[in-house]
């Protein structure tokens, strides 16, 4: 039987009722009626809030005795190609075990989001929550900024080397440069 390679299944919820691991193979459609064996591929598969995923140690065989419509299904939920022979969407759904679903892939976003607003063990309000009337525009804002002149930039640079001085001597030159161009220009 399959299920021996299964390790992640405890429950599946079958059309009538939720079954346990040692009940997987039989389900039964009706309390009362006779059981029924699951097919291969239901015993691969668990359904979560994520999507169908599966156990990583399910080999190629075991993928190409799925069935068609759960092959599909798998793909269709990871938004990934759904047509080809046979071959083609099992070899896509063995590849495609090891990667993430989208919903998967959007949890781990939001994990790195807010990973962002931590800054040395304090949680910074979202700037994106802010409200729109809050912000100043640049004009209101500028009366904040550092006054920084152009012999402030020239002397930060011709203090972090050898390299900064040259730097230092071609921003100058540029400067007066676009400032006498700037002069001209304006008549």
């Amino acid at each position: 039987m399959l299920l021996a390679n299964v390790k992640t299944i405890t429950t599946w919820k079958g059309p009538s009722k939720t079954v346990s691991r040692k009940k997987l193979s039989f389900a039964s459609p009706k309390k009362s009626g006779p059981k029924r064996k699951l097919p291969p591929m239901d015993e691969f598969l668990i359904l979560c809030d994520g999507g169908i995923t599966t156990d990583s140690s399910v080999t190629l065989a075991e993928i190409e005795m799925w069935r068609v419509g759960s092959l599909k299904q798998y793909l269709a939920d990871r938004g990934l190609v759904k047509t080809g022979t046979i071959g083609e969407p099992c070899a896509c759904v063995f590849s495609c075990i090891e990667v993430k679903s989208a919903v998967e892939h959007n949890k781990q976003l939001v994990r790195d989001y807010r990973d962002l607003l931590n800054v040395e063990g304090k949680v910074i309000s979202d700037p994106n929550n802010i409200p729109s009337k809050l912000w100043r525009t640049e004009e209101e804002s500028m009366a904040d900024w550092p006054h920084v002149l152009i012999s402030d930039i020239k002397e930060f640079y011709d203090g972090l080397s050898s390299d900064g001085v040259e730097l230092s001597k071609r921003l100058l030159c540029e400067y007066k440069e676009n400032k006498a161009y700037r002069y001209y220009s304006s008549g």
